[in-house]
Order: structure tokens, then sequence, then C-alpha cells
């Protein structure tokens, strides 16, 4: 009986837990698994989970069920489909509402626009994505790292390593493991590009450190690759370098990581050479050749063949060497490796000089310059973009920022001018209120003396004497004080009873005075509105400023105004 294997089996159930209607989560936990494992076998299934009952009534499940598809098209050469599926994903994860699954698909949709080399879309993918997650969220290390990742490819490494510091504050908080090692080993590469190469080195200890424990090979492996190089920059001469890329083989080895042993086998016929150990740099070029055979990957075959050219050169067999040579040019160019073709075509170059065919070599030096023309050319134009780019974003934050200062400006002027109203209104009622006090005065005393006008001396006598009397009463009258103070409070809530309570010693007159020249008025304003003379203003302000204990340079009508 034929066995049945585990992504068959978890294809099998998922479509019966599809049917079924079970829950979202544990479906595309089983979506997932087989869309990475056995990608053909997803897409064959893909057609009945998605427009099974589970999708049609989540919209969120049915954007996710595509973003897998997606996944499995493109890890199947299917791209063109794939970002079909990763668009539509994004359609429904928008209508959907649910920021978790929109900023899963953003930073997927940034993924793909980075393969594809559109790293200034990529960033702004990730960046959306990134806005959609609280600070403590998991999914935020990983965008935060795929941020970096784009800057540094577009020659921001300053931003990268900055990005990378703030994933690493959130990994932190997990404890050690395989994401605060990837972190340390990315911000070791950056800080290598940033020639901080003994920083570099510690970076690359602390991601050393950090996976020890998961025992992961495959990734202790990969970080001796970046521990060697770093080692070549800090300690050029010494047996660290050589150390580091041995134990990294090791490792890989034992997951067997065919791949990136033969890099590291190429680093290490590198070293070799560099030490003038033959024999040792002709093993190293047996095994990366070996291992370039096996895995087939342009790249380790265009190192294989660049080794073994300069073993053939070493040993006299410079028409070999050259054939070779040519060979791993031919590669590097096929594949899109300039700065490999690059430094084979040097190799070229020397080894024409050595066979004494300078014509050749003069050729084949115009290669070598045409192709370095062309990438100091290429350079200088990703870097003008970048500058533009970087010029055109700090020119519309510095826009932005200037509308933004220009709408709080606004704003303050129309509070600064609405409150200026206000006190004006205030004001105006306060004087209001007063003329209308003494409008009611002066009333009763034209009537009073119309009266005694009117009788006899004797008569009259007696009528003044009762005009002097509601003189008196009127003026002692609180009821007009009362009303004063409510306008007053209108717009200085708390002066009166901050003065009532920290400056006890102030009479009600002198709080009076000083409610009045917080309005701003003049002596002489100040006299008509309580009815004294301006001598008795000028010692009511006199006491005042004894009572404040301000010394002979504070000025009282600034006091008062700090006073709320």
């Amino acid at each position: 009986m034929q066995e049945t294997s585990l992504p068959a089996e978890i294809g099998r159930a998922i479509l019966e837990a599809a049917d079924a209607g079970e829950q979202a989560q544990r479906l595309l936990e089983k979506a997932q698994f087989l869309s990475d494992n056995d990608p053909g076998l997803f897409i064959s299934l893909a057609d009945p989970l998605i427009e099974s009952p589970r999708a049609a009534d989540d919209p969120g499940c049915l954007a996710l069920l595509l973003r897998y598809r997606s996944s499995a098209r493109f890890q199947l050469s299917q791209r063109g489909a794939g970002r079909d599926d990763l668009l539509q994903a994004l359609e429904l994860a928008e209508s959907a509402g649910d920021d978790d699954i929109l900023a899963e698909l953003l930073a997927a949709a940034g993924q793909m626009h980075r393969s594809g080399g559109d790293l200034h879309v990529a960033l702004e993918y990730f960046e959306r994505a990134l806005s959609l997650l609280n600070v403590k969220h998991d999914k935020r290390i990983v965008i935060l790292q795929n941020i970096a990742g784009s800057q540094a490819m577009l020659g921001k490494y300053d931003q990268a390593l900055k990005m990378l510091n703030e994933a690493l504050t959130l990994a932190r908080e997990k404890g050690p493991g395989i994401a605060m090692s990837a972190i340390y080993s990315s911000i070791g590469i950056v800080q290598g590009h940033l020639r901080q190469h003994e920083r570099s080195l510690e970076s690359f200890n602390l991601a050393l450190r950090s996976v020890s424990a998961e025992r992961n090979s495959n990734a202790e492996g990969r970080i001796l690759i970046n521990m060697a190089i770093a080692h070549s920059y800090v300690h050029p001469h010494s047996d660290a370098v050589i150390d580091c890329l041995c134990r990294a083989r090791e490792l890989l080895e034992a997951c067997s990581d065919v791949y990136n042993q033969g890099l590291v086998s190429g680093k290490l016929f590198d070293e070799y050479w560099k030490r003038g150990d033959i024999a040792a740099a002709a093993k190293e070029c047996a095994i990366v050749t070996e291992l370039a055979d096996k895995c087939a990957q342009p790249d380790l075959l265009g190192t294989a063949k660049a080794c073994q050219a300069i073993l053939q050169a070493e040993r006299g067999r410079l028409a070999e060497a050259l054939t070779v040579a040519l060979e791993a040019v031919q590669i590097n160019r096929e594949h899109k490796a300039p700065y490999e073709e690059l430094n084979n075509l040097r190799l070229v170059v020397s080894i024409c000089r050595e066979m004494g065919d300078y014509r050749k070599a003069s050729d084949y030096l115009q290669l070598q310059f045409d192709l370095q023309l062309k990438l100091n050319r290429e350079n200088y134009e990703k870097s003008l973009a970048e500058s533009q780019s970087r010029l055109d974003l700090e020119s519309a934050q510095h826009q932005r920022q200037l509308a933004e200062r220009e709408a709080e400006i606004a704003t303050l002027k129309s509070e600064q001018l609405k409150q200026q109203v206000e006190a004006t209104h205030n004001q105006i009622t306060i004087k209001a209120l007063l003329i209308s006090q003494k409008t009611d005065l002066l009333i009763e005393v034209k009537r009073a003396v119309r009266a005694a006008l009117e009788v006899s001396q004797d008569k009259a006598e007696g009528l003044l004497r009762q005009l002097l009397q509601t003189v008196d009463v009127h003026l002692a009258d609180a009821s007009g004080w009362e009303q004063f103070e409510e306008q007053f409070s209108l717009l200085h809530p708390t002066f009166l009873n901050t003065m009532a309570e920290r400056y006890t010693e102030i009479s009600l007159m002198e709080r009076r005075v000083c409610a009045l020249m917080k309005l701003k008025f003049t002596s002489k304003d100040i006299c008509r509105i309580l009815g004294i003379a301006q001598r008795s203003v000028e010692t009511y302000r006199y006491r005042i400023r004894k009572k404040l204990k301000l010394a002979g340079s504070d000025d009282l009508s600034t006091f008062l105004h700090s006073i709320e």
C-alpha cells in the first residue's frame, strides 16, 4: 500500500475543513504550511479552497488564502499570476478592515517589489504596513528588518541601522534566539558597509551568542562567514579569518547547505592564495568545483572557474587558464554579475600579459575599462536618483512642516483675536455698567437740585442735605460692585479669589483698584469709577505695592497681569 505524504494529507484535511466551515485560524495555518512545503499541491487545491464556504464568509480569510497562493506561484516562477493574486488579496484586506491582515499583505507586496528591484515602491509598502501595527506587535520586527534591508540596498545605511536598532529593542523583550541573531547579523553587515569593522565584528559575536542556544547550524555557519569577512578588515593577517571559515564549513556540512559550503571554500581559496599556501588553495579549488557541480548555482560556478584559472596559471598552463577564465567571465555575464565579471576580466588580462599576448591583453583591458565605466555611470545615476529622491522627500516634508506651522500660526492668531474680542467686549460691558450706575446717580441728583430750586431757601437746604445722604448711600451700595465682579470673572475667572487667598492683607477697596488695573484702566479712569481723588488712587497703589512686597524696579501692572 502506497504511503500518503504529509502535504497530501494536509491538503485533503484543509479541503474537508473548509467545506465544514472550520475556524479561520486553524484553516489558514494548514494552508500556509502546505503553501510553503508543497506549492504545486497547494495551487492544485487552491481553487476549491478559495471558493469554500469558510472563505466566502470571511474576506480576511479569503485574502490570506490568495496571498498563500501568490507565494506558491512565486516559488514556482509563476510571477504574473502571483502578482494578480496579491493585488486581489490587498483589495479584499482593505475592505475587510483588519489591520493585521492588511499589514501582512502590504509587507508581502513590499517583498514582491523589492525582488523586482522597485526598492522605493517596496519601502512605501513596508512603511505603510508598519504604520498599521502597534509598537509591541510581533510582526513589527520582521517589517522593520524588511525596511532596513531595502534602505541598505539603496545605500541608506544610517537609516537602515536606525531601523535595525528599533527591531533589536523589540526582539530583546523576547530573549535570545533566531530573531535577535538575525538582527545582530544584519547590523553587522550594515556596519561593515559603513566601514565600522570593529563594531561589525562585535555585532556578529552577539549574533553568534544569540543563536547558539537554538543549535541552528545553518544560521551559525552564515554568521561565521560574515565574521570572517569582518576579521579580514580588523585582523587581516591573523588566523581568525581561516578559523571562522573552517568552523562555518563544519556547521554547513552538518545541515547539508551545499551552496554556502561552496562560498566558504571560495573564500578559503582566496585566503590560502594570499598567504602563498598553494597546496591548501588547490584543495579548496577542488572542493568548490565539486560543490558547484552539485548545486549548479551560477555565481558558485563562476567562482570555481576563477579558482581553476588561477591555479592553472600558477602551474604554467596559461592557455588552459585563459580558456577557463573566459568561461568564468561568460557565466558572470549571462547571469548578470557585473562585479564578478570585472574581477575575472582582470584575471584574463593578467593571464594574457603572462602569455606575452599584449594585443589580447589590450582588447580585454578595453572590455574591462568599458565595464568599469558602465558600472561607474550606473552607480552615479543611481546615486543621483537617490539624491534627487531624498531631496524631493525632504522638500515635501519641509513644505508639509511649513504648511503645518502656518496653520498653527493662523490658529493662534485666530485664538488671540478671539480672546482680544472677548476681552474688549467684557471691558465695554463693565464700562457700560459703571456708566449706567453713574447716570442713575446723576439723574437723581438733577431731579433733587431742580426740586430744591423750586422751593424756598429753608426747604432747599433740607433737600440738599437729603441729596448728600443719597449720594453717600449710592457710593456705599455694594450691589453695583457685585455686578462688576460677575462681569470681571468672565474675563479673569480666578483673579479675585487668588488675590483674596494669597494676599490677605489687601483690603476690599485695594482689590477693586487691582481689578481695575488688571482691566488696563488708567489712574484717572479709576478715580472717576471709584469716586475718589486721583491722589487717593496713588496712595492705594503705594499701599498695594508694599503689601505685595514688590521691589522698586518691579512694575505693579506687569505683576498684576501675571496673576491669573
